[in-house]
């Protein structure tokens, strides 16, 4: 087989959610962030979701603008006072105004390559713990000031893909599904959002978008289509998270990168960072004395009293205070002020207006890019053999994969009388069912390995020694890194260790058919056979070349019908690892997750390469049939960014084993 990347118009769309005006954690630094960020991909339009106006702050603040205003008012004379209504009608004016222009000032101009301003299209939810009623109000007098920005609904709102059409000819489209009604707390990210998307599916007579985006929750659980109708993706917050209303954990962006797919290429940056370190990127002002810079260092940790601020420095406290009021009278910035806890801090409406945070680079960015699959069952009459050989190669090589990610269940296994049943290909015992299971991931990797060669070769200026020839086959054979699942793991319960061939066969599949290609090419070194073992690995938890810490799960227990509920057992038992890879579930999920520790985290739910089976379909259970991509881009042991794809495979493609393919695969694995 030819393997050939696939290239397809694509339609990239940046979208944020959660900026929360008038709530403490609303960062201006936030929105240059992100449009930084989006100047470096090169979005096509913005899509704000959810989240314009924090409207519980809005009201608070509104009040404490009009008690000041009528008490204002009640010190003119008799005559010049206005009516309560007025007063109330004159501020509630007045302030919404106010945070329109400020926004309107706030938001960078997002420009194409040739200065053209783009689109940015807002979508309101009236949930009270979000824009509530007066997010839409401030959104269209956001858009008198700034014609780029375009309000575009208010809590379920579909906005169309130009240029990627349908079969039928209609407009691609995704559909936002923001609350209406304030939601109850949840441990689970994926609680709140799959229920926005539930009610709409039902009451909905409209037909069902290409993609959903549930929100604005401020957390990131992906999942394409299969066990549900259409693929779901929500977003990070792009503010200071100060309270947790349903689940919200995360901070930063997601780019939806449409092709016509079944699910669009979804990328997720991760500001937590940023925001969990702010105070450390505060400067000391040039001129500044030796004591001023220390207490600015010191609260740069932390609000402090004087007091805290006294032992610290060990330093006179009128010294300290004198300091800090010559630092405010020459108007150096950020101010110092003593804050309602009686706790010297920088001033907060700085904090909100004028700090600058440093976006990486992306070309600086260290790379680890992986394939990752589960329940490939060698042995089921419903594994998709013939996709798994022709697509997956095609999408490694799409992706520029380096890893190969395995979790589990390599093999059918004989238990429960599968072979009986007709579920499995009888007559295939375990040690021939590993020899099958290790030519389907040997032909994957050979594949790739083979056009890698051949794009290595073809760059070469000169004949290659055997060194040379060596150090290209170390790059362009993938990495397999792999654990057991519990079908593997059914041959402990016969005294043996499980599928203890497999790895085994791996590396002699290997090994015999670089060995093959190279003589092919008249190429030869000594060591193919060490290579190939080099590049297996087994284990439940592997460091990658950026340091990250990588763990392959197989939890034995069933699926959940909280979506995000197994991903997130995964990701609390594995507290050590950056990245979890997930199998057993037979459903497909990318939960992301930020802790102090580690940073952003992500784990990767893996469906199966089976198209379901006689026990699932006993328990009304859909398969989730595909392999996932995840790249993931980190600094210093931080992920800042990772990339998530999926091939999946058209139910036109899924095939049962015809009796020919049967009787040739027993024929060819029994014979010695």
């Amino acid at each position: 087989m030819s393997v050939t990347t696939r290239r397809r118009k694509s339609v990239p769309v940046g979208i944020i959610s959660r900026v929360d005006a008038c709530s403490p954690g609303y960062r201006k630094a936030l929105l240059i962030a992100a449009f930084d960020y989006f100047k470096q991909r090169r979005e096509d339009f913005l899509a704000l979701l959810g989240g314009l106006v924090a409207s519980r702050h809005y009201y608070a603040f509104l009040k404490q603008q009009i008690e000041f205003a009528w008490a204002e008012n009640l010190n003119l004379p008799r005559e010049e006072r206005e009516k309560k209504a007025d007063v109330v009608a004159r501020i509630v004016e007045e302030v919404r105004s106010t945070i329109a222009e400020e926004l309107a000032s706030d938001f960078p101009m997002f420009l194409d390559v040739s200065g053209r301003p783009l689109k940015i299209y807002v979508v309101t939810s009236p949930a009270t713990n979000y824009d509530g009623t007066v997010g839409w109000d401030i959104a269209k007098r956001l858009s008198r000031l700034r014609p780029d920005i375009q309000p575009w609904g208010v809590a379920d709102a579909r906005i169309r893909l130009k240029g990627l059409k349908r079969p039928d000819g209609t407009l691609q489209d995704f559909r936002a599904a923001l609350s209406v009604k304030a939601a109850w707390r949840s441990l689970y990210y994926s609680t709140a959002l799959d229920r926005l998307v539930q009610d709409l599916e039902k009451q909905s007579s409209q037909p069902l978008p290409d993609l959903w985006v549930p929100g604005p929750g401020a957390a990131v659980v992906i999942r394409p289509p299969g066990e549900i109708a259409r693929g779901r993706v929500s977003i990070p917050g792009l503010h200071r998270l100060q309270e947790i209303t349903t689940a919200e954990n995360q901070i930063g962006v997601g780019v939806l990168e449409f092709s016509g797919a079944k699910m669009p290429h979804v990328t997720i940056a991760s500001f937590k960072d940023l925001t969990a370190n702010e105070r450390s990127f505060i400067q000391v002002v040039e001129g500044a004395s030796q004591l001023e810079a220390q207490v600015i260092g010191e609260l740069k940790q932390y609000p402090q009293t004087i007091g805290e601020l006294d032992d610290a420095l060990r330093s006179d406290r009128g010294a300290i205070l004198d300091v800090i009021r010559e630092h405010n009278d020459a108007g150096r910035e950020p101010r110092v002020i003593l804050d309602d806890t009686d706790k010297y801090d920088f001033e907060k409406r700085w904090m909100q207006k004028k700090l600058v945070y440093p976006v990486p680079d992306l070309s600086t960015l260290t790379i680890d890019s992986m394939v990752s699959f589960s329940c490939i069952h060698a042995g089921y009459r419903s594994t998709q053999y013939r996709w798994w050989e022709e697509r997956v190669p095609e999408f490694i090589l799409e992706q520029d994969a380096r890893f190969l990610i395995g979790c589990g269940d390599y093999i059918a296994g004989l238990k429960h009388d599968l072979h009986l049943r007709g579920e499995i290909i009888a007559g295939l015992n375990y040690t021939q069912q590993q020899r099958w299971a290790a030519e389907l991931l040997g032909n994957v990797m050979l594949k790739v390995f083979r056009v890698r060669m051949e794009r290595a070769l073809l760059a070469l200026q000169s004949d290659p020694d055997e060194a040379k020839i060596a150090a290209l086959v170390e790059a362009a054979l993938m990495e397999f890194l792999w654990e057991l699942g519990n079908h593997d793991l059914w041959l402990r319960s016969l005294g043996v260790d499980p599928i203890a061939y497999f790895e085994l066969y791996i590396v002699d599949y290997l090994t015999q058919g670089i060995k093959a290609y190279l003589h092919g090419r008249k190429l030869h070194f000594d060591g193919v056979h060490d290579l190939a073992r080099r590049h297996i690995h087994y284990g439940s938890e592997h460091v990658l070349p950026s340091g990250l810490h990588l763990g392959i799960n197989h939890p034995q227990m069933a699926r959940s019908q909280t979506s995000s509920l197994r991903a997130q057992q995964v990701l609390a038992a594995r507290s050590s690892c950056h990245i979890c890879q997930v199998g057993n579930f037979h459903t497909t999920k990318v939960v992301a997750e930020w802790n102090p520790e580690l940073g952003e985290r992500v784990a990767v739910e893996n469906g199966s390469v089976l198209s379901g089976t006689e026990f699932e379909a006993g328990k009304l259970k859909v398969v989730d049939t595909g392999v996932t991509s995840l790249r993931v881009f980190s600094q210093n042991g931080r992920v800042f960014q990772f990339e998530t794809d999926f091939a999946l495979p058209d139910r036109s493609e899924l095939q049962v084993c015809s009796e020919e393919e049967i009787f040739q695969a027993v024929r060819r694995l029994v014979t010695p």
